[in-house]
């Protein structure tokens, strides 16, 4: 009897493991062997491309979730493409988070357009009516991203709040809180950024990313009110230049009244091909799927608006 109750202990240990293991040995969800399904459309007078990834068991009978992956400045174009999506994927599979994951292409010469999202967030408004054609699909979608790809993703959501279930920005270059302050680890708390950033005669002054126009313009957007019903989760490395901020917009989130978790791996920016960080890197990626996990219940068949 003894022998037996020792067994069923070790095999809820193991199953302890591997449900908290978004990468376990032996793993059968290939994610470097699933091809994204790429679509082109006309935007603005301009092609523009968005990548969907369906999952491994993919029913179209089937009510999706929709994940949205907002890219960072250095992934378009360069070795590193969808190195967020491809975890994110894998986990999702193993974890039973049914969702179908896309991954726009945003504007590449200029970054502005990303990281204040107006018309870039038309742009992923389009993507997603596109998706809700293709796909049954549930009407908001789930939102990440990292670095300026977590810019983007937490001003959609405080802009575009009606289109957006959960939100988990990731270590953003700049953020903007609900009240409308700007917040960049050079320059600390802005809290009025069109009269501030227009002041400045001398833009040599700048960092290179605040001398456009467009951020003075944008950067002190506020949010809408309905995005106060929106879940965020925080994450920065907290060996990240930008800790200091991201911790700021989490708690000015808290004052205002959000739902927000936060979490910070011992990590610094990119530091997910170091050895030494690697595993705390993955906390962003596994973080995302256990928490979009925990805000897309699903009841009686339907999503709990």
């Amino acid at each position: 009897m003894k022998f037996y109750s020792q067994f069923f202990a070790l095999l809820i240990l193991l199953g302890f493991i591997f449900s908290c293991n978004c990468n376990p040995a032996g793993e059968r969800f290939d994610s470097e062997k699933i091809d994204p399904l790429q679509f082109v459309f006309e935007f603005e007078g301009r092609e523009r491309e968005y990548f969907v990834w369906l999952p491994a068991n993919f029913d179209k009978s089937k009510k999706y979730w929709v994940l949205v992956i907002a890219h960072g400045g250095g992934e378009v174009n360069s070795g590193r493409r969808f190195w967020m999506t491809k975890p994110i994927w894998k986990c999702a599979q193993q974890k039973g988070l049914d969702v179908i994951i896309v991954t726009p292409t945003f504007h590449k010469p200029d970054p502005i357009p990303e990281r204040y999202p107006i018309k870039e967030g038309q742009f992923l408004s389009e993507i997603i009516d596109r998706i809700k054609k293709d796909y049954k699909v549930f009407p908001k979608i789930l939102l990440t991203g990292y670095s300026r790809g977590g810019q983007f993703s937490h001003r959609y959501t405080l802009w575009y709040p009606d289109r957006v279930q959960a939100c988990a920005p990731f270590a953003a270059g700049s953020w903007t809180t609900p009240d409308g302050r700007l917040l960049d680890p050079a320059l600390g708390e802005i809290k009025n950024p069109n009269e501030f950033l227009l002041s400045i005669t001398d833009k040599e002054k700048l960092p290179e990313k605040m001398r456009d126009p467009r951020v003075a313009e944008l950067g002190g957007k506020p949010a809408l009110p309905l995005s106060k019903q929106i879940p965020f989760l925080v994450m920065c490395g907290s060996l990240d230049e930008r800790i200091e901020i991201a911790k700021m917009f989490a708690q000015s989130l808290k004052k205002d009244g959000y739902s927000v978790e936060t979490n910070w791996p011992r990590t610094p920016h990119g530091g997910k091909n170091d050895p030494k960080y690697r595993d705390e890197f993955e906390k962003f990626t596994q973080g995302a799927v256990e928490f979009f996990q925990r805000k897309t219940i699903v009841i009686l068949g339907d999503s709990k608006e």
